[in-house]
């Protein structure tokens, strides 16, 4: 039974993940104008002189679609300081954590709530993981260094940058993470299992069932 429940669920995971992912006409170029332009808003204002813009490559380059241009007050040229795969660390992680919620087999007033936190939840890490990336290179000497951290600041800066941004574990990790945080219940385990694995009761008594949960 258990063999049962965890194949359904794989299979559902990679058919709504492909799903997700497959080169529907025009489905990158709506998402990533729409990560240019959100990302643009909420930083276009950085620090006390800088201004960014997040616009496309003018040449298509390779697992780079989005690039991060800085001006700062006083500096007369404008300067490239990132190039980011927005479709990798940023649609990839959010369509992760769809299609677990989707897939898991509770009723579907649970799904839409699980739904609502988890995308808020993994647009908060993609906000921070790229808040990140703008600091640390921002912090790097240039014409538009923005800030000047002392040395254990920059220390901390480098090894969260280099473990949180340029690592790809975090992508793949977070996602699992976040989908278990917004979804998984004790009582999902024991349904899973089959089996009681605590002490305690199901509220209300009587077997859990996926329309009651």
């Amino acid at each position: 039974m258990l063999a049962r429940r965890v194949f359904v669920f794989v299979v559902l995971v990679m058919g709504l993940y492909l799903a997700l992912i497959a080169p529907w006409p025009g489905i990158g170029t709506v998402y990533l104008h729409a990560y240019r332009g959100v990302a643009g808003t909420v930083f276009q204002q950085f620090g006390s002189e800088g201004t960014l813009w997040f616009l496309p490559p003018e040449q298509e380059m390779s697992h780079i679609d989005t690039l991060i241009v800085c001006k700062k007050q006083g500096v007369a040229q404008r300067y490239t300081v990132s190039r980011q795969d927005a479709w990798t660390t940023a649609y990839l992680p959010t369509a992760k954590v769809i299609v677990l919620i989707l897939a898991t087999p509770i009723s579907w007033r649970r799904r839409g709530i699980a739904l609502f936190f988890g995308l808020c939840t993994i647009q908060l890490f993609i906000g921070f993981r790229l808040l990140t990336v703008l600091v640390h290179a921002l912090s790097e000497p240039s014409p538009v260094q923005l800030f000047e951290p002392g040395p254990a600041t920059l220390g901390f800066l480098n090894g969260l940058h280099e473990h949180f941004c340029v690592s790809t574990a975090p992508v793949f990790l977070v996602p699992v993470l976040i989908w278990v945080l917004v979804t998984v219940r004790r009582e999902d385990l024991q349904y899973l299992l089959g089996r009681n694995l605590f002490s305690s009761e199901i509220p209300g008594g009587g077997q859990d069932t996926v329309a009651e949960r």
